[in-house]
């Protein structure tokens, strides 16, 4: 499959609570042999792809594809998302989960490819949406950024980017969005992704020690916490969630003074209501633990 393999790491491919982790290293024939150093993936390099459904009012998240200059993938589906009643916001709770490296060429040709194809300034065409799927791409790369949405069949440019970011999904994975142009798989030996909520919440864990401030990574790991009833844990990862996206942020924030809705500090309010109740001790537990 050319500079676009995939070649998982035998000595180092392990379950972990039933998502297999594999890292990627380079191909049998490159072992040994130097390779020129790259601009690509930059190093503040991140591709965030969201696949949606339109329900009422209410937008949930159905899956989700992360790359990060690393080439480490996180692709998630979500079938049972948190949902505030009051607002209508809606999390999604990515229990089903495959964490992966790209080999390096792979990764490379990937970021490249997006460049090519002009995600750095492209803005697709405003249209009516005509169905209920749609799509969210959020790019990052050599200090800019942008954000591509559509509701409906991705046509043209975006057909194109889709088809090529489809292409790095674990096999039998697709976008349910109506894509019409073909998906040639690049990759091999990927991990099927499993469904597993302490299999998947360990994984972001092992994520989040090396990216501790990832806002998109905190999230994720607030709603599976949530939904396993940890609410300790989603406290504190509500918390790093915050400062995260404060710093993200950072001059940006007087953008939020006219519409408050969209500043972390007001979303975490919302996300706060997905919190688990407390656990209460047993009766005879409490009783004990007040006469110490």
């Amino acid at each position: 499959m050319g500079t676009a393999s995939y070649h998982p790491e035998v000595t180092r491919s392990r379950w972990l609570l039933g998502i297999e982790v594999v890292l990627g290293i380079a191909a049998a024939g490159c072992v040994g042999s130097e390779r020129p150093p790259s601009i690509w993936p930059p190093q503040d390099f991140l591709l965030v792809v969201d696949e949606v459904s339109q329900d009422g009012d209410a937008m949930h998240v159905l899956r989700q594809l992360r790359v990060d200059d690393r080439g480490v993938v996180v692709y998630g589906t979500s079938a049972q998302p948190l949902v505030d009643p009051q607002s209508g916001v809606s999390l999604p709770v990515f229990d089903r989960l495959s964490v992966y490296r790209l080999e390096p060429t792979s990764a490379r040709s990937l970021a490249r490819s997006l460049a090519r194809l002009g995600i750095a300034d492209w803005t697709p065409p405003a249209r009516a949406g005509d169905g209920s799927l749609g799509l969210s791409i959020s790019w990052r790369a050599f200090g800019r950024q942008n954000a591509l949405g559509s509701v409906g069949r991705p046509r043209g440019r975006l057909a194109e980017i889709l088809a090529l970011v489809a292409s790095y999904l674990p096999p039998g994975e697709s976008f349910d969005a109506a894509l019409r142009r073909p998906v040639v798989p690049v990759l091999r030996g990927v991990p099927q992704p499993r469904r597993d909520l302490e299999g998947a919440r360990s994984a972001l864990r092992d994520q989040l020690a090396e990216r501790h401030d990832d806002a998109t990574l905190l999230i994720n790991a607030f709603a599976l916490a949530c939904r396993a009833g940890d609410r300790p844990a989603a406290e504190q990862l509500l918390e790093r969630w915050v400062a995260a996206r404060l710093a993200e942020l950072g001059a940006e924030l007087d953008a939020f003074a006219d519409d408050p809705e969209d500043a972390p500090a007001r979303q975490a309010e919302v996300l706060r209501r997905l919190l688990p109740a407390a656990r209460q001790l047993p009766a005879v537990t409490r009783a004990a633990a007040l006469r110490r």
